[in-house]
């Protein structure tokens, strides 16, 4: 993720563009966390729709990063890689939506 971000324009001043690496990796890392204890859940067999819970709250995640590019768009790298983790993590809702009780 961090590799997607050098992408960023240079003229970017250095400390908008310290805040945008710093949060994004925050969020990514919390939503990677979240998402590992969802692999837990799953595992044994999760009753109380808690991998639901920490599914939404990933992608909440994901988008307090995309929050971080308010004064400079976000670079089409990372767009992209930002788009498909969102689509990853909502087709994750979806399937653990649908799983019985």
């Amino acid at each position: 993720m961090a590799n997607l971000l050098v992408s960023l324009p240079t003229t970017t001043d250095a400390k908008l563009k310290d805040d945008i690496e710093s949060g994004c990796r925050k969020s990514y890392n919390d939503a990677l966390e979240m998402l590992k204890e969802v692999e837990e859940l799953v595992k044994i067999g999760d009753k109380t729709k808690s991998a639901n819970m920490k599914i939404s709250a990933a992608m909440s995640r994901l988008d307090d990063c995309e929050d971080e590019f308010k004064k400079i768009p976000m670079p089409t790298e990372f767009a992209t890689f930002y788009e498909r983790g969102k689509k990853l993590l909502s087709t994750c809702l979806a399937v653990e939506r649908t799983r019985p009780n």
